[in-house]
């Protein structure tokens, strides 16, 4: 049974992740703080930001699935796991694909780097973005122009690592993935961790929804996203976990032991 205190309590504090975000992203020089080469950041941020992707997605995964397991009797155990992990992983990766794939394409937001780039005359954005380009095609002219014989004096103080992550990244900007995926996980954990009878593991919820802030933050420091870009994918993260724990999918997995 889906309480509505615990719901609330849930929405509130991813909320409140989401709220910092925006204040820190919107109202403070944050964006591209974390790309200066002779600066320790980009490390920090760069870190963060792959906890969010490809790193983030299968340990939160697992995080959840330990939780459920946790609650069920042993019988029970192989039909849970399958369920969860089943459930779990492919919302997390239809979500991923219908932002990369659908929801991007309509915006056709241009990263923040990207707008940079062209301010300098280092990218044309309508070749760039332009009708028959690929993924591929604009990391190849992104490696060209960023990683090339002739470096640009406009990028020679931006750290490699920084730039070859600008170089993978090169679909369009708004909403951003990260800051969606992060805060949809971060909502479900916060979701069964209120349900413990511990009160420090109760505490767990604000390392979560921390690490999701900062992974949406980190997106802004490393000029992938943009301020509106991390708030707006956040706030849908937030959005869907929020529907997906009203239809009591957890509730049914999560059976207690008698």
């Amino acid at each position: 049974m889906i309480t509505k205190n615990r719901l609330f309590t849930t929405i509130l504090i991813s909320l409140s992740g989401l709220i910092l975000v925006v204040l820190i992203s919107f109202f403070t020089p944050i964006a591209f703080t974390g790309i200066n080469k002779d600066s320790f950041y980009p490390y920090i941020w760069l870190f963060l930001t792959e906890t969010g992707g490809t790193i983030g997605m299968p340990i939160g995964t697992a995080i959840i699935l330990l939780l459920i397991l946790k609650k069920n009797t042993a019988l029970q155990t192989l039909k849970s796991f399958g369920l969860g992990l089943t459930f779990i992983l492919i919302c997390t990766v239809c979500l991923a694909k219908v932002n990369e794939h659908n929801l991007k394409q309509v915006t056709n937001s241009p990263r923040p780097y990207a707008l940079i780039l062209e301010e300098h005359k280092l990218l044309n954005l309508e070749n760039f973005y332009g009708e028959n380009s690929t993924k591929l095609s604009r990391s190849i002219e992104l490696n060209s122009v960023l990683l090339g014989e002739q470096v640009s004096p406009h990028i020679k103080n931006i750290h490699p690592l920084v730039l070859k992550h600008w170089a993978f990244e090169t679909g369009f900007s708004f909403p951003s993935g990260h800051a969606f995926i992060s805060f949809w996980i971060a909502t479900l954990l916060t979701y069964l961790f209120l349900d413990s009878s511990f009160p420090l593991l109760k505490l767990g919820v604000l390392v979560f929804v921390g690490w999701a802030a900062l992974v949406a933050i980190s997106r802004v420091a490393i000029g992938a996203h943009s301020a509106l870009d991390v708030s707006v994918g956040g706030l849908m993260g937030v959005a869907i976990a929020y529907l997906v724990i009203l239809t009591g999918v957890f509730n049914k997995l999560m059976i207690k032991k008698p």
